[in-house]
C-alpha cells in the first residue's frame, strides 16, 4: 500500500525558498507588510508570495505586490501534472511579467526551480 502524502501548508514552503534565496546572496525576511517572503540582494527587493496551488488569489497578490517591489514571484507546489487550466495561469503570470517558482517537495531531495523569471515573455 502506498504511503499517504503528509498534508502541506504554505509554511512549509518557506525554508526551502529561504534556503534557495540565500544561497543566490539574498537577505530574506518573512511576513513583511503583508508580503509571504521579502528578500534584498544589492539594492534591489525580490518578493515571492506562495500559495499550495496557482489560483486567481495568487495572481491578484503577485499583481499588487508588483506596486513596491522590483521583482515578484509566484512560489507553488509542483503540479502532478500540467493541465490547460495550469498552462492558462502560468500564460497570465507571464503576461503579469511575474515570475514562477515551483517547490517539489515529494521527492527525496527537496527542491526549488524557477519555471520562469520575471519579465520573460511567452
Amino acid at each position: 500500500m502506498a504511503k499517504a502524502k503528509a498534508p502541506r501548508r504554505e509554511a512549509d514552503m518557506y525554508p526551502l525558498l529561504r534556503g534557495w534565496l540565500e544561497a543566490n546572496g539574498y537577505t530574506v525576511n518573512a511576513e513583511v507588510n503583508g508580503c509571504d517572503i521579502a528578500a534584498r540582494k544589492g539594492g534591489g527587493l525580490v518578493v515571492i508570495e506562495m500559495k499550495l496551488r496557482i489560483n486567481l488569489d495568487l495572481i491578484l497578490q503577485v499583481a499588487k505586490r508588483q506596486e513596491v517591489a522590483d521583482s515578484v514571484y509566484a512560489a507553488v507546489l509542483a503540479p502532478e501534472t500540467w493541465d490547460r487550466r495550469w498552462r492558462d495561469l502560468m500564460r497570465l503570470l507571464r503576461r503579469l511579467e511575474a515570475g514562477l517558482v515551483l517547490v517539489n517537495m515529494d521527492s527525496a531531495a527537496p527542491r526549488v526551480e524557477v519555471e520562469f523569471h520575471p519579465l520573460e515573455c511567452a
